[in-house]
């Protein structure tokens, strides 16, 4: 499976560098980029409200970069929930049909067993049967020989 990856500017904003601005000249915001996605910070020199609106741009667009890289860790967590549920689910799936494939050979084995039973059973009464009619014919040729020679002894 193929990973992606995403590359995440740098939020750490760094003032210009560029020699400290005379009071008497009003601060200037330095050009934009064409890669940079947020204005620059204003420069360290400002008074209290310059600094705390910047500390509350910064701690907003901090507070975007922590929920964009929340959202982008429960999107991965998530994801592989849903792998490790897929995969657990395939998992069990093959588990009980090799529980039924056992199942079914089980089965099978005992009718198996069953059938050889039965017909061990036939063939020993059949080889009984057939021992009893061969010693009733081994007998009756006996009495046959002794009745024989009980006549020819009269005769």
């Amino acid at each position: 499976m193929p990973r992606s990856s995403v590359i995440v500017e740098s939020t750490v904003i760094r003032p210009p560098l560029s020699p400290p601005a005379d009071e008497a000249d009003p601060p200037t915001e330095p050009e934009a980029s064409p890669t940079s996605k947020r204005p620059h910070s204003p420069p360290p020199d400002r008074k209290e409200n310059g600094e705390t609106a910047s500390k509350r741009r910064r701690l907003s667009s901090d507070q975007e970069r922590g929920k964009r890289l929340f959202g982008g860790l429960m999107r991965t967590l998530t994801t592989f929930q849903k792998q490790s549920e897929e995969k657990g689910s395939k998992l069990a799936r093959t588990v009980e049909k090799r529980a039924e494939i056992e199942a079914r050979i089980k089965e099978r084995v005992e009718k198996e067993k069953e059938i050889m039973e039965a017909n061990k059973e036939v063939e020993q009464r059949e080889r009984k049967e057939k021992e009893e009619f061969e010693q009733e014919q081994l007998l009756k040729e006996i009495v046959f020989s002794l009745l024989s020679l009980c006549l020819e002894c009269y005769v």
